[in-house]
């Protein structure tokens, strides 16, 4: 499903659903960050460093407290975890109610392992955050995302030019129902184009089984841009929880930029979250980006529940999460991170 992914699933009932638990090892070197704090803090964050390429000093700074920070990470021993309403997504939908008792009865379940719960932000989920902290777990900061709340007034003006854009006839839209088998191939090597080729190879690597079954299970809603043929931009939009993500986008990142295809594709997501009245998460980086469109910026957490672990686990966790809210946070917002 996902290439550089070791994990096994499990699933927790709360109330009438099912969500979905990852359960992932400390051995499981090289882990995507989905199911690996050590590579989302390390790895991923050294990789973010290239943002402060015209300031070299302050890249190898960064990278040098980083790699410092890794003994501390392993004390934590965060990466052997159950990660409750993991969808396999760098963007997790907001979890249900009820889910801290969920957790409370996973940590029974697998007491030598952290429970985790990804994807919390302190724009729409700063009441759970509270209540996490209130029932002892650690909060743990992880980047800077943004979130449309409800369509800006006055629209700025970007929104209008993109709106122009996706009116223009120059491509078909390709639907979920319409894909076929290679479709779905294509739409994976898109996704790859963008995030793992113009990013870093340590994002989510989705193969086209994947996708497939994510968007004939109705969790994920696949809008492709067809043009003589040839599906050159894929957007896949999760709706789940009162809030659209669109963690899976991609382009032909060797065309020109002048056809606009990443405009387009969160034109389409925007459009989308604006027709079912929800606010929309376009989670991290390109902060003038979405900014210009309305989006405000809000730090996302992780929560982990540990205090059912052994004493130097839980002060390891402590000590991580403070070292991220007092010096990380400010970098986040300073940077955009």
């Amino acid at each position: 499903m996902v290439r550089n992914l070791h994990a096994k699933i499990d699933s927790i009932r709360l109330g009438d659903v099912h969500l979905p638990v990852t359960l992932s090892d400390q051995s499981d070197r090289g882990n995507c960050y989905i199911c690996r704090p050590s590579t989302a803090y390390i790895d991923y964050g050294i990789e973010e460093t290239r943002h402060f390429s015209p300031a070299p000093v302050l890249r190898r700074a960064l990278a040098g407290a980083l790699r410092s920070a890794a003994p501390l990470l392993r004390a934590t021993g965060l990466d052997h975890q159950a990660q409750i309403n993991n969808w396999l997504l760098a963007t997790n939908p907001p979890a249900p109610p009820g889910v801290i008792g969920a957790m409370q009865a996973l940590a029974r379940r697998y007491p030598d392992r952290a429970i985790v719960l990804r994807s919390l932000n302190d724009a729409t989920d700063a009441a759970l955050l509270a209540d996490l902290r209130r029932a002892g777990a650690m909060v743990l900061p992880a980047r800077q995302v943004w979130i449309l709340q409800r369509p800006a007034s006055p629209r700025p003006r970007d929104v209008g030019r993109d709106a122009a854009l996706i009116s223009d006839g120059q491509f078909d839209l390709l639907h979920t129902e319409h894909f076929s088998a290679a479709d779905y191939t294509t739409a994976a090597q898109l996704y790859g184009q963008l995030y793992l080729q113009k990013y870093t190879p340590l994002n989510p690597q989705y193969t086209p089984a994947f996708l497939q079954g994510m968007a004939q299970a109705g969790i994920l809603r696949l809008t492709g841009l067809r043009r003589g043929g040839a599906l050159l931009g894929i957007l896949g939009t999760v709706r789940l929880g009162g809030m659209l993500t669109a963690p899976v986008v991609g382009y032909h990142t060797d065309l020109p930029q002048s056809l606009g295809l990443y405009r387009r594709l969160i034109a389409l997501a925007m459009t989308e979250a604006e027709a079912q009245g929800i606010p929309f998460h376009l989670s991290a980086g390109a902060a003038s980006f979405k900014r210009n469109r309305g989006a405000r910026p809000a730090i996302e957490y992780s929560a982990a529940l540990v205090s059912h672990l052994p004493r130097g686990k839980r002060l390891a966790t402590a000590t991580l999460a403070q070292l991220l809210t007092r010096i990380g946070v400010p970098i986040m917002r300073r940077y955009g991170l």
